[in-house]
């Protein structure tokens, strides 16, 4: 695997306190040491393309909200094989973001202080610690959760009987040592 060496994270801060009220488009189209940093970052060979299209727009009365999508073609090495296969990677991104003294920033509480979650709703917001949101941050993440974390080669196979080795290094059946105990040859 040939992973070039990448420099610093890129960084593209967006001042959240000052946002146009109907949102900003952010489109993001990553250069060559953007890219390099992506892969390094995932642990691919290399990211070929990687775009995203973004709006933040004003959420609620104190909170932002981040939508859009990324997409991006890599070449990642095969679990079987490590031979490079290429893959894409598509994501959908719907975030909000709330300041820590925002009430929405609050988890909600049972009578016993444990969290009330609902698995079909949506997230509750993140929190926001400064009036910046750190894009590259955002993108990182969903690209990370979007790219496939077992490719394989077309025909790849991992088969056991292939590797004789295997078998001897299993332990015994129980039942086989029962059975040999039973009639002994």
């Amino acid at each position: 695997m040939t992973v070039k060496k990448a420099g610093p994270a890129p960084s593209m801060p967006v001042q959240v306190n000052v946002l146009p009220s109907k949102g900003m488009s952010i489109p993001v189209s990553a250069n060559e040491a953007e890219r390099a940093w992506l892969a390094q970052q995932a642990g691919v060979e290399s990211v070929e393309t990687f775009r995203a299209d973004l709006t933040l727009k004003r959420w609620q009365r104190d909170g932002v909200k981040l939508s859009g999508n990324l997409r991006a073609d890599l070449t990642q090495a095969c679990i079987v094989t490590l031979e490079p296969v290429a893959g894409h990677a598509e994501e959908t991104i719907e975030r909000t973001f709330v300041p820590p003294d925002s009430r929405l920033a609050k988890p909600r509480l049972n009578s016993d202080g444990e969290w009330l979650l609902d698995a079909e709703g949506a997230d509750p917001p993140d929190v926001l610690e400064a009036d910046t949101l750190e894009i590259w941050g955002v993108l990182l993440e969903h690209f990370l959760l979007a790219i496939d974390p077992f490719p394989r080669a077309p025909g790849a196979v991992f088969n056991e009987a292939e590797n004789p080795q295997a078998e001897d290094d299993r332990p015994p059946s129980p039942f086989a040592v029962l059975n040999k105990l039973k009639r002994p040859d």
